[in-house]
């Protein structure tokens, strides 16, 4: 998972991802911190990325519709950690 934030979002370090221990809602304070998002634009493109990439019950990852309802993540509870939402979405 971290290599694959780095990828999608450039500015974040090592230390940063360390830092927000895979926790969602810290995660998204990262976002809103280096890339200036607001809350809700920072879950939006969480949301849009881990949807489109969504590993399958082997870990190998399948790319989804934009459309997939059941990726789709409650960006107001801020709850979970990411790895989770890539695997229930």
């Amino acid at each position: 998972m971290r290599g694959q934030a780095k990828d999608w979002w450039g500015k974040l370090t090592d230390d940063d991802l360390e830092r927000v221990g895979g926790k969602y809602d810290k995660f998204v304070g990262l976002l809103q911190e280096k890339y200036g998002y607001t809350r809700e634009r920072a879950a939006e493109e969480i949301n849009r990325r881990t949807a489109e990439h969504k590993p399958n019950r082997k870990g190998q990852v399948i790319r989804q519709s934009r459309s997939c309802k059941h990726a789709q993540v409650d960006t107001a509870s801020g709850r979970g950690t990411l790895a989770s939402r890539l695997k229930h979405g």
